[in-house]
């Protein structure tokens, strides 16, 4: 009956082909069909098409496709090709459980020419009415895997023949295909979109997105902001319990960023430890107290219990830049972001900068200017560290931090099994400056050693003498260190650092 209907259509519509037969037509319209599904990247997509085939080709216009989603037997309506389906199209329905979705479960077309005949409750669970003819074929693709169901209507009973059954159950066979092919296309783009250990969006996303909102930005004059984060000592995370940790820490950390912002907010792995965050329509004043409350939950939160029974805590520090003021580009702001963020990592980590510091003198009344979430004594020390120093010096606080130089970072032995990690700024012949997270006794001797690559071949081992300690704020000290034994593995050390920061 639908080839009939389709021949009178045909001669009307094509005078180029001969359709001199059922087959021929069947093949024909086959191929209209798929001469549009092979331009669908998207379920929209195809539901479109083939909402249309059906109607202008076929005369079908009561149908529906009921899909399974994730690995569950469920099914749910997904697209219908008339309101006669709209009392239904919030119900699920299980594999088999009754006639419209019987075909999932047995994988075989079920052709029902009069449903007067059937318990009409066995239909969409009572919710169809008027129907005389009922087709449901499954969607299954070349693996045999059952991907929902094609199910159509007709008013009138016996409107569909063996034939039309078999040409429609072909037909369904290629709308499979093309949603198993749209399924591994969308895979695919999620794969190039998302990172597999913390599933955030990737580098390659995230400025993407952020050029979208430069763009933007100019056209209606608003503000964004980007902030650059880092996972503070994540080396020696790594180094000391082994990488499935730092995994941890990484997949936890990730967990925490996208569950404290905005849904409009653009969260991405960066790189190795290293996260950024878009967000959108935001000054850096408002932005930095975000991101600084995210850098407080972290604090709160984020800790990890090693093998031996210890517990970590982890901290972040973070860049925070913004449009117009940090640049007029998203290249100059990621980098002036970037540059905030190691401004922070050398003045003791475990916090958030939104400002470079200059030569001016700091006045009270424009503290905001620097920082606006920096008390005076932190200020100070950052003055200290970034303006009255050397700049080689500062280079080499830096270099070490960041693991240039083939030194990874010093480390101070408190107990047999308990070392910590000593960020260094000033050094000489005689000694060091650096800062701590505890709190060493005054003239107490230390076994110290700084961490180098594999590669590099020299004593690393020294000991140092407190000659003064200074709380910087809370569990941060600074302190000042003297050699006292190991002299000559520490001029070694001291030459590596001076000679490749010039």
């Amino acid at each position: 009956m639908l080839l009939n209907k389709y021949n009178r259509h045909y001669k009307k519509c094509s005078t180029d082909i001969n359709a001199t037969n059922k087959t021929s037509e069947s093949a024909y319209l086959l191929y209209l069909l798929n001469e549009n599904l092979n331009l669908s990247t998207k379920l929209d997509e195809l539901f479109e098409y083939t909402t249309s085939f059906f109607k202008n080709n076929l005369d079908i216009k009561d149908f529906c496709f009921m899909l399974n989603h994730g690995d569950n037997d469920e099914l749910t309506i997904s697209k219908t090709g008339s309101d006669v389906f709209d009392a239904a199209k919030d119900l699920t329905f299980k594999k088999g459980e009754e006639y419209s979705c019987i075909a999932a479960q047995t994988g075989d077309p079920l052709l029902l020419n009069d449903i007067s005949k059937k318990n009409n409750q066995l239909f969409y669970k009572g919710k169809l009415e008027n129907t005389g003819t009922f087709l449901s074929l499954p969607l299954q693709s070349k693996n045999n895997r059952i991907l929902g169901l094609l199910n159509i209507h007709k008013r009138e009973i016996n409107a569909f023949t063996e034939e039309d059954k078999e040409l429609l159950t072909t037909v369904a066979l290629n709308i499979a295909n093309t949603i198993e092919r749209i399924e591994l296309y969308e895979k695919a783009e999620k794969g190039a979109m998302y990172d597999d250990l913390t599933m955030l969006y990737q580098r390659k996303y995230f400025f993407d997105s952020c050029q979208l909102e430069f763009s933007k930005a100019i056209r209606h004059n608003l503000n964004f902001s980007i902030a650059m984060i880092d996972i503070d000592y994540f080396k020696y995370y790594n180094d000391t319990y082994g990488h499935l940790f730092g995994d941890e820490i990484l997949k936890k950390l990730a967990y925490i960023l996208k569950s404290n912002v905005r849904y409009s907010d653009i969260v991405s792995r960066y790189g190795g430890e290293e996260f950024a965050i878009l967000l959108p329509d935001m000054d850096k004043g408002s932005a930095t107290i975000v991101i600084d409350k995210l850098r407080e939950t972290v604090k709160r939160i984020l800790s990890l219990e090693t093998a031996n029974g210890k517990i970590e805590c982890v901290t972040i520090t973070a860049g925070v830049a913004a449009y117009p003021v940090d640049g007029d580009s998203v290249k100059q702001i990621l980098s002036t972001a970037d540059k905030y963020l190691y401004i922070g990592k050398s003045c003791g980590r475990n916090r958030v900068v939104n400002t470079t510091l200059d030569n001016q003198p700091l006045q009270q009344d424009k503290k905001a200017k620097y920082s606006a979430l920096l008390n005076r004594e932190e200020i100070n020390l950052l003055l200290y560290k970034n303006v009255n120093r050397q700049i080689n010096r500062h280079k080499t606080l830096l270099r070490v931090d960041k693991g240039i130089n083939n030194i990874q970072f010093f480390e101070i032995k408190v107990t047999e099994d308990d070392w910590r990690i000593c960020a260094i700024g000033d050094i000489s012949n005689g000694g060091f400056k650096g800062e701590l997270n505890f709190k060493p006794k005054l003239d107490e001797i230390y076994t110290c050693r700084a961490v180098v690559d594999s590669e590099v071949h020299i004593p690393a081992v020294f000991s140092i003498r407190i000659a003064h300690n200074r709380t910087i704020h809370k569990n941060r000290y600074e302190i000042g260190a003297e050699i006292v034994d190991g002299h000559n593995n520490w001029k070694r050390l001291f030459s590596l650092l001076v000679n490749n920061t010039k």
